[in-house]
């Protein structure tokens, strides 16, 4: 802030000084904006903050803006900082700003860009079978996956061998199942194959697949020669 001062000039000289009042000069702040996560999974809650520096005190408010669109409006400025979190951002690149509206003290100032990225929810796929592992060749052979941490659903492709045997849609509870067929043994036996789920994914919830499970297929032939096999569960092939 400084001082302004009239003087009257004649014949004489000059007038003594008079102080004609105050006038404010207002500082240019520098402002900047981070976020809480970067990247962050989508429908998860990013807190956006501004951080203002100046050399006069900092009052007013901060608007926040993600693509060109508000995000947070007239949000106070304490302690130099404004802060705006949110949970709507899409999957993929979002442009996040900040611009200060100045006070008495400071002029406006509006931020450099910066980039958020928001990914898909990660998922975990499990593959399990109720039954034997152990299996005579050429019959069906049923197995289920669960995936978590999934929302909208999905498809589920089985593998053999990293094959795709059959596919499957994931149930309201995160299930698909599926029956295997044709898996078969050299002669002589037996072949151990590994079995996967691979979940596709979809708009906001990422791919993932299972470990693999490792079935032994024995040759039909060599079956008649055992007598260690385990007993058949309900709706399973002859082990």
């Amino acid at each position: 802030m400084y001082t302004g001062y009239l003087y009257a000039h004649n014949a004489v000289g000059l007038s003594p000084a008079t102080a004609a009042g105050s006038i404010v000069v207002r500082a240019t702040p520098s402002l900047t904006v981070q976020s809480s996560a970067n990247p962050s999974q989508v429908n998860d809650a990013v807190t956006v903050t501004a951080q203002l520096s100046s050399t006069m005190p900092l009052g007013g408010t901060v608007d926040f803006s993600a693509d060109g669109q508000p995000l947070c409006s007239a949000v106070p400025v304490v302690n130099a900082t404004a802060s705006c979190t949110t949970a709507d951002l899409s999957v993929g690149l979002h442009t996040l700003t900040a611009a200060y509206a100045g006070d008495g003290l400071n002029r406006p100032a509006t931020s450099p860009e910066l980039t958020q990225t928001v990914l898909r929810r990660a998922t975990t796929t499990s593959l399990s079978t109720a039954c034997s592992v152990r299996i005579v060749e050429g019959q069906p052979y049923p197995v289920s996956a669960q995936v978590s941490g999934q929302d909208d659903g999905g498809g589920v492709a089985f593998t053999v061998d990293d094959v795709e045997t059959c596919s499957s849609t994931l149930d309201a509870a995160g299930h698909a199942n599926c029956s295997l067929s044709n898996l078969s043994s050299p002669t002589p036996g037996p072949r151990v194959v590994a079995i996967k789920a691979l979940f596709s994914g979809n708009a906001t919830s990422a791919p993932s697949e299972s470990a693999p499970l490792q079935v032994t297929v024995l040759d039909s032939a060599d079956v008649i020669f055992r007598s260690d096999l385990d007993p058949v569960a309900a709706d399973c092939p002859q082990p």
